[in-house]
């Protein structure tokens, strides 16, 4: 049903508002637990930190939501808004934070202790830690990637995100 222009506009600025809230309560939740508690008692951190590094004959550039150092241990947090995250989504960001560990690493000098996602909706960790045996498959999904690349084939994948999206229903490009 279409609402009139005024409500509608009243509706989207009211969603606006109660998601910046919702953000900020995730965040402060975040920051509250142990591992935001942790960050405030780092030695050395870092927030959206640019990175450009190759990997596997790949240039790859990313932004680091968050790493710090405490008590000598180099943790890796990036965060996620997912509602639900799957096994095929958590292999996914699996493979995220092991090339921004990679990344990190070369950076500072050293191995990253620790990579987790930090799941904002819902409070919870997930413990995504790359290990030196992942580099195998690391290296193989790249050249996967390089692959379809070079063949221009990018099989699509749906997914919930599809739902959402504007041109569910038939029209979508890929």
């Amino acid at each position: 049903v279409d609402q009139p222009e005024p409500v509608a506009q009243s509706m989207r600025h009211t969603e606006i508002v109660y998601d910046l809230w919702d953000e900020k309560f995730r965040v402060r939740r975040f920051e509250a637990g142990e591992t935001g508690r942790r960050v405030s008692r780092a030695s050395r951190s870092g927030r959206e930190t640019p990175v450009l590094f190759e990997f596997a004959g790949l240039l790859i550039r990313a932004t680091i939501d968050l790493w710090f150092e405490e008590n000598g241990e180099l943790v890796l947090v990036d965060y996620k808004t997912d509602r639900h995250i799957g096994v095929e989504r958590r292999r996914e960001y699996a493979t995220q934070l092991g090339l921004y560990s990679i990344a990190l690493s070369r950076a500072l000098g050293r191995n990253v202790d620790r990579a987790v996602l930090a799941v904002l909706r819902t409070g919870t960790e997930i413990d995504v830690t790359w290990r030196e045996n992942d580099a195998g498959r690391l290296s193989g999904l790249v050249g996967e990637f390089r692959a379809a690349q070079t063949e221009g084939h990018f099989p699509m994948r749906a997914g919930r995100a599809c739902e959402r999206c504007g041109y569910a229903g038939g029209a979508c490009p890929v």
